[in-house]
């Protein structure tokens, strides 16, 4: 499997670039973003998820391996392919499509061409779980929430609530975490930003 390629590029498309790698042309589907990034003539390095199907090897590329995690994470969503996975990267870029998948606004996710309300429900509860851990484009983790924030999450856990929300009405009731409420009055706050 390959899992990187670095090279010069001697092709250049608006999805797709061709990596020179000692004499052998490598084809990788990429999103205009990164072909942005690849000029004609110019080394470039790729970090690379081999697609096997039925009737051909595809390789797509990206800059990052935060990158290619997003896109994989994307793909074992049902009725999220390679494409409609690449589409989603290139609509809110790696950053912004991490931020709106940790924070379940689905309302960001639909702007992506070929996801519609349905898609993006799925992608936040299927997703929900393992996003946060994903490393962000910075290299590091999402945060856990401490102190105040912690016991919240785990009475909203105890209630029964999916990940996917209690991250949404964490998001609401921002200003009031940060004023050192008690965790009865946060409480009534995010129950109150959930219905």
């Amino acid at each position: 499997m390959i899992a990187l390629l670095r090279g010069s590029v001697v092709h250049h498309a608006i999805d797709s670039v061709v990596i020179d790698v000692a004499g052998v042309g490598y084809e990788v589907i990429v999103t205009p973003r990164t072909a942005a990034q690849a000029p004609v003539g110019q080394p470039a390095t790729l970090v690379i998820h081999t697609h096997v199907r039925e009737d051909a090897i595809v390789l797509y590329g990206f800059l990052t391996h935060h990158e290619r995690a997003l896109f994989l994470r994307l793909t074992t969503v049902t009725g999220v392919g390679p494409k409609l996975a690449l589409h989603a990267l290139q609509a809110l870029g790696p950053e912004g499509l991490h931020r709106a998948l940790v924070q379940g606004d689905e309302k960001v996710l639909t702007t992506i061409p070929g996801i519609g309300k349905r898609t993006a429900q799925r992608l936040i509860v299927d997703l929900a779980d393992g996003i946060r851990a994903l490393a962000t484009p910075t290299g590091t983790a999402m945060p856990a929430p401490t102190g105040p924030e912690h016991d919240l999450l785990l009475a909203l856990k105890d209630l029964g609530y999916p990940p996917a929300q209690i991250d949404r009405a964490l998001l609401d009731i921002r200003p009031e975490l940060d004023q050192g409420k008690s965790l009865d009055e946060l409480l009534r706050a995010a129950l109150r930003a959930l219905r």
